[in-house]
């Protein structure tokens, strides 16, 4: 990768997450998500999603943004259980770092 592009890759990711989140806020306004899914979802999205999830993300979008009922579908349907589930934060060992009684 040349210098120019590792430079870019900050700015580029940082105008994905930007048109990712107008995008999900769209679909709400548009009525094709709740406002309950659209909430926990960018939650999720800014804070919890790996970097391979937020691909997935985008990818949705990229090639579901001209049937908004197809990509607020698809995007309920694979991230809603993701989304809706308590995790147990995870130490860097590997552990869990809920104590079990």
């Amino acid at each position: 990768m040349s210098a120019g592009g590792s430079i870019n890759a900050p700015l580029c990711a940082a105008r994905n997450y930007e048109f990712c989140v107008k995008i999900i806020r769209w679909l709400e306004c548009e009525g094709y998500l709740k406002e309950d899914f659209r909430m926990k979802f960018l939650t999720w999205f800014s804070l919890k999603a790996s970097e391979h999830e937020k691909r997935v993300v985008s990818v949705f979008i990229d090639t579901l943004q001209d049937n908004p009922s197809s990509l607020a579908g698809q995007l309920v349907d694979t991230f809603f259980d993701i989304i809706s589930m308590k995790r147990h934060h995870m130490m860097p060992n590997g552990f869990h770092n809920k104590l079990w009684h």
